[in-house]
């Protein structure tokens, strides 16, 4: 199962995140990196990575409350 790195961030003022997780295809990488902007508000990027190089982003559009 190959290793994919979430990297969460919101520009230079607020601390990045960073996690490692192994799934089974790019497909769940995608959910993934949606799902994880979804539930926390407080980054506007998400990023998902394998060592070949970028898989997706996604950013929130728009004002946040």
């Amino acid at each position: 199962m190959p290793q994919y790195r979430l990297h969460l961030h919101d520009g230079p003022t607020r601390a990045s995140e960073t996690r490692y997780i192994d799934l089974p295809n790019n497909e769940e990488a995608l959910e993934l990196a949606r799902d994880a902007l979804i539930e926390n508000e407080q980054f506007s990027r998400a990023e998902v990575w394998t060592d070949e190089g970028i898989v997706v982003v996604f950013e929130r559009g728009g004002d946040r409350p």
